[in-house]
């Protein structure tokens, strides 16, 4: 994910551990307006479930 999403982020331990820092805040935000993301960070990385979709489908 840093490579994705943390290119600004030095490829060192504390880049890693300032990227997961900011990438945590930021799933929370995330997470206030999809609470249905089944997004769970833990101490070696981060799972991501299935989740159900945020905008409803058009019939």
């Amino acid at each position: 994910l840093q490579l994705q999403f943390g290119a600004d982020y030095a490829d060192t331990k504390s880049g890693r551990q300032g990227f997961k820092k900011g990438f945590t805040n930021a799933l929370k935000k995330v997470q206030v307006v999809y609470p249905d993301a089944n997004v769970l960070p833990d101490k070696i990385g981060i799972l991501i479930s299935p989740s159900k979709v945020h905008i409803a489908r058009k019939k």
